[in-house]
Formats: structure tokens, sequence, C-alpha cells
């Protein structure tokens, strides 16, 4: 049986983030879909199965807490990661309460964003021997 690669849909309003995001991602052996808006995030994320939500709190046409309860209204399984620089203590408890299983505070260290997201897709970190 062929193992497929774990998915992830990054979104991030910052196309930079957005970039470095995916590639190192890739690079740990992740399949990568990316969003710059919550609209974006919510068509990519209808069209397509993912493993994990990747998700900032930020965008130009919304939140990332909107985000995740029109995701958890569809998706009431999938594991949402958020990964934002907002880490005050009311901004994780609506994260939480919107459905976030973890939170990240930016900018992470890759090593740590390697291992809490293969945590939650059921993959060892750096099983490829990207962040060692």
């Amino acid at each position: 049986m062929v193992r497929h690669k774990p998915r992830i849909l990054c979104v991030d309003g910052d196309a930079d983030t957005c970039e470095m995001l995916s590639y190192f991602l890739k690079q740990a052996g992740y399949e990568v879909a990316v969003a710059a808006s919550v609209a974006d995030g919510l068509k990519l994320a209808r069209e397509a199965e993912f493993d994990l939500y990747l998700i900032d709190l930020r965008f130009s046409d919304g939140t990332g807490i909107d985000l995740c309860e029109q995701l958890r209204a569809f998706d009431p399984h999938t594991p949402v990661v958020v990964c934002s620089g907002d880490v005050r203590e009311s901004a994780q408890r609506r994260a939480a309460q919107a459905g976030v299983q973890h939170f990240l505070k930016k900018p992470v260290a890759l090593d740590v964003l390697d291992e809490t997201l293969g945590r939650f897709v059921g993959r060892a970190a750096s099983q490829d021997g990207l962040f060692v």
C-alpha cells in the first residue's frame, strides 16, 4: 500500500510567510496548498481533503477565528493549528473555543513546527531528515 504525503492547507495573509512555510513543509515531506485569505482558504478546504489546517489569525477579509469556525461547520475533525504573532491569552482562548487544537507563536522554530504538525498527522518529526 502506498502511503500518501500528509496534506496541509497553509492559510496566511503574508505572501512571504506562505512561501517560506510552503517551502519548508514540502522539504519535510508534506504536500502543501496555500491561501492568503479566509475566502481562498475556505474555497480550497471545500475542494480537497487535508490532513491539517495551518492558519494565521489576521487576514484582510476576516480572522483566523472566523476561518476556523467556518471550517468546523463542514469539517469538524481535521486538526487546526494556529501559527500567529498574536499570542494574547484572549486570542488563544477564542481560538480554542473555535476548535483549534494547538497554538504556535511566530516566529516558530522549524523543528518545533515539524514536531507539532507531525504529532497531529501521525508521522514522526524529521522523518525525511530535514530538521535534524
